[in-house]
């Protein structure tokens, strides 16, 4: 019985051993750049099978050099009222110099997608060669990848207070992704709201021809939120390799 309990306390020292090694290492980051069609530079990074860009997209142009229509006034951007057709695109408050660096420009559905339908596989719209607009479940298989939508904003959004209002003490920016919350631009008054607060981005993923889906994060939660907003907000943009 003894030769039984010794035998019994090894198996049990060894399954621990191997599934609690403290010496086990992380894989390291796999950080990369992209340059869009502006001469605009951008990190990229590895997160499990998909490559992601790091920063928030800022071009104004589409690949093969067409502009984007920049819409200024609130009562102009306002009237963009055909989700499908009506690109746009414009930096927070109009203003480039202040927050297009570091958060990026905000577009309406229309412009993201260039108009492509979504029957289109890996659609490119506004990013760079190679790359494209996620969809909803690619959004998620990121978001299941690092932890879960419950807690993956710990691990996606940027450390600090450089750009974020505030910051729990859980946020880790772990896989590299800087989240920042670039705010939003409403469809119906063009007027601007939540930047520094709360980070929008747009999917490929489409609910009806006047809404489709986006993705969310918050200065005061983890959490990661899916929702259905207006095709005409202008929201920050993501791109995946294809």
């Amino acid at each position: 019985m003894f030769k039984n309990l010794i035998l019994a306390l090894l198996v049990i020292f060894s399954v621990s051993s191997c599934s609690d090694d403290p010496t086990e290492e992380k894989e390291p980051l796999t950080i990369g750049s992209l340059v869009d069609v502006d001469g605009n530079v951008y990190e990229t990074i590895v997160i499990g099978n998909q490559t992601w860009m790091a920063e928030n997209l800022r071009v104004t142009k589409y690949s093969d050099g067409t502009e984007i229509p920049l819409v200024v006034e609130n009562n102009a951007w306002g009237d963009l009222q055909d989700g499908n057709v009506d690109k746009a695109y414009c930096f927070y408050d109009n203003d480039e110099e202040e927050y297009g660096g570091d958060y990026g420009a905000l577009y309406t559905y229309a412009a993201a997608m260039n108009g492509a339908p979504l029957i289109e596989v890996n659609t490119q719209g506004v990013c760079p060669d190679g790359w494209h607009i996620p969809s909803e479940s690619e959004w998620h298989e990121l978001f299941d990848y690092v932890g879960g939508v419950v807690t993956a904003g710990g691990y996606l959004k940027e450390t600090g207070t450089s750009h974020w209002k505030k910051t729990e003490s859980d946020v880790t920016n772990e896989y590299y992704f800087n989240a920042l919350p670039g705010g939003s631009r409403y469809l119906y008054d063009g007027t601007f709201d939540r930047i520094t607060s709360v980070g929008y981005w747009w999917s490929s993923s489409e609910n009806t021809e006047y809404d489709a889906y986006a993705v969310s994060l918050s200065n005061s939660t983890l959490g990661v939120y899916t929702s259905l907003y207006g095709k005409s907000y202008g929201f920050s943009v993501r791109c995946v390799e294809d």
